[in-house]
């Protein structure tokens, strides 16, 4: 509709519709500064639950021991496959 006044052969109604224009020009830049001030950054960050830490004592020797044992062997295979990939 502005547009079909601004191009009407009448002076007096293409001064309206650019009036009209201008107005709702000026809204809109007033909606967008209003819209940047409320923008906000929400970081909030969902845990998940701990794990319950057993203390040492109730830590089973035997399966400390068999952990150690086969990290251990783990470390050892991975030296060898390394060295013959080096040689």
């Amino acid at each position: 509709n502005l547009i079909q006044e601004m191009n009407s052969d009448d002076p007096v109604v293409q001064q309206k519709a650019v009036l009209k224009t201008e107005k709702k020009l000026l809204l809109m830049e007033e909606d967008q500064e209003d819209d940047e001030c409320r923008t906000t950054l929400n970081k909030t960050m969902i845990s998940p639950p701990q794990a319950t830490v057993k203390s040492a004592e109730e830590i089973n020797s035997e399966a400390f021991l068999a952990s150690v044992e086969k990290d251990a062997k783990e470390r050892a295979k991975r030296r060898r496959e390394n060295r013959v990939l080096a040689d």
